[in-house]
């Protein structure tokens, strides 16, 4: 944290930093509601999406944008941060489709975006695919595709 708070993120464009970066946002975010810290994560993940496009990076951003979207108050604004994460999926399907045959990540990320996007058919598919022998991996996958349906519903139902 110190290290976050004293240097300026806007100039790193090593994306394994920024994503360590977000990861500790992030983490912090589901442990405190402390606003900031979402605003922290969703800017290291969406810089680490933009320098390279990868999934990893893309999929976190688009998942905060959806926890974003839930607290939000005015129906516009969150209106739109759900179609933003919505295009965010939509545009990581490809580099997932590409190489989620390799990747357990891929897999799982391929499955959340087509979740996000209303193919629940083919991200249960794609769910069924995933073979993930780390028990910390599963577990993490499993959370945050059950947060995601739980925001998807909130966010739907509100909007």
């Amino acid at each position: 944290m110190k290290y976050i708070y004293t240097n300026n993120l806007d100039n790193i464009i090593n994306v394994d930093i920024l994503c360590i970066i977000g990861a500790i946002q992030k983490r912090l975010w589901l442990k405190t509601s402390i606003y900031d810290y979402l605003e922290g994560a969703i800017s290291s993940y969406e810089s680490g999406y933009y320098i390279n496009k990868d999934y990893y990076p893309g999929s976190n951003y688009g998942y905060l944008l959806l926890e974003k979207a839930n607290i939000q108050k005015d129906i516009e604004v969150r209106r739109e941060l759900y179609y933003q994460a919505k295009s965010i999926y939509r545009s990581i399907i490809r580099k997932c489709q590409d190489c989620y045959t390799f990747d357990e990540w891929a897999a799982a990320t391929l499955s959340t975006a087509l979740a996000v996007l209303g193919d629940s058919s083919q991200s249960l598919k794609y769910n069924d695919d995933i073979i993930i022998e780390s028990k910390w991996k599963k577990k993490t996958h499993n959370n945050q595709f059950k947060r995601i349906e739980e925001l998807l519903y909130n966010i739907k139902m509100s909007i």
